[in-house]
């Protein structure tokens, strides 16, 4: 079976056994548009045209700008995740990769000039809530009552802990010294934990 337009692709599929195909292609030059439109066509009749592996499949909309473009890696280099102003935990103080004084953006606690002492670490910082690199314990129990020093210097107003005070986030006792009969005690209030920031 045969056709002689140049326009006209023809598959002719016999129902009997060692049937044959016949594509006939003529010779003529074609223009772009007639080309692109045959193979348009071709793609949506048969099963290897070029809508299967053309730029429908594998063009811009699916590699493109949309997948691996701006919007995954978040605008002007912010976190993943951050908001424009560059505060990713809302604790009012920008993060340290935009520039501000926030040196763990994913916990709240932690920025710097932080004034708050906590009793337990924090994820990534330890003790380091105010980001200056340091633990520093908290002032109003940074102190030590001696009540080894006899009863004429029995100080019973003053609190504190009856050894050095222990590390941050360590319960040690805590209280004042009580005139006995003979000596200066110790009175224990209660176990103190130091807190630090």
């Amino acid at each position: 079976m045969r056709f002689e337009s140049p326009l006209v692709l023809v598959l002719a599929i016999s129902s009997v056994a060692g049937c044959t195909l016949v594509i006939d292609v003529p010779p003529a030059a074609e223009s772009d548009a007639g080309a692109g439109n045959r193979g348009g066509s071709g793609g949506s009749v048969g099963t290897g045209g070029a809508s299967t592996g053309g730029a429908s499949t594998g063009g811009a909309s699916t590699g493109g700008a949309s997948t691996g473009g701006a919007s995954t890696g978040g605008a002007g280099g912010l976190p993943p995740g951050c908001s424009a102003d560059c505060d990713c935990d809302g604790d009012g103080v920008q993060a340290e990769t935009c520039g501000g004084g926030d040196c763990d953006d994913d916990d709240p606690n932690v920025f710097a000039g932080q004034d708050t002492y906590f009793p337990t670490p924090s994820l990534r910082r330890q003790f380091d809530y105010d980001c200056n690199g340091t633990s520093d314990p908290d002032p109003a129990l940074d102190r030590r009552v001696d009540c080894t020093l006899g009863l004429v210097n029995c100080d019973e107003a003053q609190q504190g802990y009856f050894a050095n005070a222990p590390a941050c986030g360590v319960a040690a006792p805590w209280g004042r010294c009580k005139r006995g009969t003979l000596l200066c005690e110790q009175n224990v209030l209660d176990n103190r934990v130091m807190q630090c920031k």
